[in-house]
């Protein structure tokens, strides 16, 4: 959980998150969330893996969302190459 006012400083070279880790495993991990008005969205057996080198990113995630006894599998690869970018 974060709170809901940023404390940190603002500075003009701040431009939100940043991922400076080269490589980052979850296994067999579960999160749950509950909304204001109680209703629940469990995440099971997720399996989540992203990876760095230089300019190129990668993430493959896999998980179940149940929500209301009501259950998706959601799977996903992406790779990014980010050396084509360039900051202004």
């Amino acid at each position: 959980m974060v709170p809901h006012d940023n404390t940190l400083p603002l500075a003009p070279e701040d431009r939100g998150w940043s991922y400076d880790v080269r490589q980052l495993r979850v296994a067999d991990s579960v999160l749950f969330f509950q909304h204001e008005n109680g209703e629940q969205v469990t995440v099971r057996d997720i399996r989540l893996q992203m990876g760095r080198m230089k300019h190129r990113a990668t993430v493959d995630f896999s998980g179940r969302v149940n929500r209301d006894q009501r259950d998706t599998a959601l799977n996903f690869s992406a790779t990014v190459q980010g050396g084509d970018y360039r900051t202004p």
